[in-house]
């Protein structure tokens, strides 16, 4: 038997690197650093570019910057620093940004919540996550507050203190959750290539609705009465708790004008201040 030499295979290029300028070196040793640490290098290198632009107002590195410390010490202030959770419970705007790189300069951890979130679903991840002070906008109504008290049922009584209804049939109530499951499946299938902001399926016990609002991002016209900011489509499966399991659904376009200002509002175990 005669041995053969097989020459070793030569690792093919990525495919990105042709689009890569000259001299951006791809096997870059690049230094562990904090996040937190990004945002100052562009300060000092950049402070007159923008580093955000949200609806049409403009704000520069530098500005940015000055904002994140003032934030970072205002947290430290309440008491926010290592060990500590900080919840961002904010829409995309600049308040996200600033408290996310200041909570990161104080050493706490970052909670993410989706402000499209039921007062159960925040209850439950303010539970798991152990989150223990939670920043919102209270000046765009979206203050975090858990409301005790049942809806669209006669004679409601406070969850806390309901010691009346206490009955559970497993039977029934894995039939209604396999049936909120599948339909709650159809709802967020039914997105397809649809990529922009969308909440989560939400079920309102009260009623048995299950619904999910899909937002286009264009302004939507200002009307009178609670709405929304920008223009939204809104599909929902109806009575999908009866014995008759018959669903119907329905569309739905709201707007809201922009707010003239808002505010942080932080609060927590250690205390409450406005930033």
């Amino acid at each position: 038997m005669t041995a053969s030499l097989v020459s070793p295979q030569t690792e093919p290029a990525p495919r990105w690197l042709a689009s890569y300028p000259a001299d951006v070196d791809w096997k870059a040793v690049i230094e562990p650093k904090p996040v937190y640490a990004l945002l100052d290098h562009a300060v000092t290198a950049w402070p007159d570019r923008v580093a955000l632009d949200f609806m049409g107002r403009r704000t520069s590195y530098a500005e940015l910057g000055r904002l994140v410390d003032r934030a970072a010490k205002g947290l430290s202030a309440l008491g926010v620093g290592p060990g500590v959770k900080l919840g961002l419970f904010l829409p995309n705007c600049p308040y996200f940004v600033v408290l996310y790189f200041a909570a990161l300069k104080t050493g706490a951890t970052v909670v993410n919540f989706n402000p499209l979130y039921t007062p159960t679903e925040v209850t439950r991840q303010v539970e798991d996550s152990e989150t223990d002070v939670m920043a919102t906008l209270d000046g765009m109504a979206l203050p975090v507050k858990i409301w005790p008290m049942p809806v669209e049922i006669p004679s409601p009584l406070r969850f806390d203190l309901d010691t009346v209804h206490r009955s559970y049939d497993p039977v029934y109530a894995n039939r209604c959750w396999r049936i909120l499951s599948q339909a709650a499946r159809v709802l967020t299938l039914s997105q397809c290539k649809f990529v922009g902001k969308c909440s989560p399926v939400h079920f309102f016990w009260g009623s048995f609705d299950l619904a999910v609002t899909r937002f286009s991002g264009r302004r939507a016209p200002a009307i009178q009465g609670p709405a929304f900011m920008r223009e939204s489509v809104g599909a929902g499966a109806l009575d999908i708790g009866s014995e008759s399991a018959s669903a119907a659904s329905g569309y739905e376009a709201s707007g809201l004008a922009e707010p003239e200002s808002s505010t942080i509002s932080m609060f927590g175990s250690t205390g409450e201040a406005s930033l």
